[in-house]
C-alpha cells in the first residue's frame, strides 16, 4: 500500500487530502503534537506548510521551502517573516514561549 500511496502521489478523498505513513511510533506522535502551536501560527500568517515524516516540518516562505525539525526553528523563521514585514514587535510577544516570570505577573 505504502509503494501505491508513493506512486500515486496527492491522495485525496473526497476533496480532502491525506497521506499514508509507515508504522508511527509513539515519539513520532509525541514530536508531531509538539508543532501544534507553530502550525496554528502559520496558519494565522497563512503560510503553508506541510508535515514531512518522520517529524519535520516544511513552510513555504516568499516562493521559498523551508524545513524545520523543531517548533523553535519554525518561530524563528516567522519571526524573521514578520520583521520582514516590520511587525516584528507585536508579532514577538505573541509567539515567544511563555516564562516562569509570566505566571508570576
Amino acid at each position: 500500500m505504502l509503494r501505491l500511496a508513493r506512486e500515486k502521489g496527492n491522495l485525496q478523498h473526497e476533496g480532502v487530502k491525506f497521506a499514508i505513513f509507515p508504522d508511527c511510533t509513539i515519539q513520532i506522535k509525541e514530536t508531531w503534537r509538539t508543532f501544534l502551536d507553530v502550525k496554528k501560527q502559520l496558519r494565522k500568517e497563512g503560510l503553508s506548510y506541510a508535515m514531512l515524516y518522520p517529524a519535520r516540518l516544511k513552510i513555504t516562505i516568499d516562493d521559498k521551502r523551508h524545513i524545520c525539525s523543531t517548533p523553535q526553528q519554525v518561530t524563528k523563521l516567522l519571526l524573521e517573516h514578520i520583521q520582514g514585514r516590520g511587525e516584528h514587535q507585536g508579532a514577538q510577544r505573541s509567539l515567544r514561549s511563555p516564562s516562569p516570570m509570566d505566571s508570576m505577573q
